[in-house]
């Protein structure tokens, strides 16, 4: 939970809004779609449009609907919860979608991809 706690920290909080439909873009393969239970991914962001957190659940393939945020670059964080550290995924065009894979896949390879405006400037996810 402290991992959990810094993370939520070390971006703006009373700006933070659900945001699950918003962000993650349905596929036309329902078998594509992040499930339920066990397997329902969670997102959300940040009413300035300048972050975007998406936890996956399982190691897999999924697309972001990255129009949210303004920023025309846009800096990628995988976060890992159960050791609290965070690592770069790059820096990549703010093109109105991203499809991303998780860095492990499987079952039981819960991420949270972390996708900040470059601009902010903000911390690697966690530090506060």
């Amino acid at each position: 939970m402290q991992h959990a706690k810094n993370l939520i920290l070390s971006r703006p909080y009373f700006t933070r809004v659900p945001a699950t439909d918003e962000v993650l873009v349905a596929s036309q393969y329902k078998s594509e779609m992040p499930g339920l239970g066990v397997y329902h991914f969670a997102a959300t962001r940040d009413t300035d449009n300048t972050y975007i957190m998406v936890y996956a659940p399982t190691g897999r393939t999924f697309t972001v609907r990255t129009s949210l945020l303004t920023a025309q670059k846009l800096k990628l964080w995988w976060f890992d919860p159960r050791t609290g550290k965070a690592k770069s995924a790059g820096t990549v065009q703010n093109t109105g979608n991203l499809t991303i894979a998780s860095p492990a896949k499987g079952e039981l390879q819960d991420w949270i991809l972390v996708i900040d405006n470059a601009d902010a400037r903000y911390q690697a996810p966690g530090k506060h």
